[in-house]
């Protein structure tokens, strides 16, 4: 569960977000169509279309970065600890590597730099 969670919890949450705004559309449309005993005047919104698109659009962008930060840092993870395991290997065969997590850290940040 620990690798698809975040999956599953973007997503979710990505489909709540448009699951809101598609109701609040609805409900905002039944109230004004009770309120006017079904005629809809022509050129008539019953709520801010610029607000609610914007916020949609604020929400929707939050939670794709999200993923994308989500993403970047296990990357990095997954990354440190694949050279760890790499060094561990080679420490185990005898080559001159690093063996430590601190050197192994420093050694990938100077790697991203160049």
């Amino acid at each position: 569960g620990r690798i698809i969670l975040p999956a599953v919890l973007l997503h979710g949450t990505f489909d709540a977000v448009l699951l809101m705004i598609n109701v609040y559309v609805e409900k905002s449309w039944g109230k004004y169509l009770e309120e006017h005993q079904g005629n809809v005047e022509e050129g008539v919104m019953p709520y801010n279309s610029l607000l609610l698109n914007t916020i949609a659009w604020l929400l929707v962008t939050t939670i794709m970065l999200a993923g994308v930060a989500w993403y970047f840092r296990e990357n990095r993870a997954q990354r440190l600890r694949l050279i760890l395991l790499e060094e561990e290997e080679k420490a185990k065969n005898g080559d001159n590597v690093y063996t430590n997590a601190s050197n192994i850290m420093s050694h990938d940040t100077e790697a991203e730099i160049v």
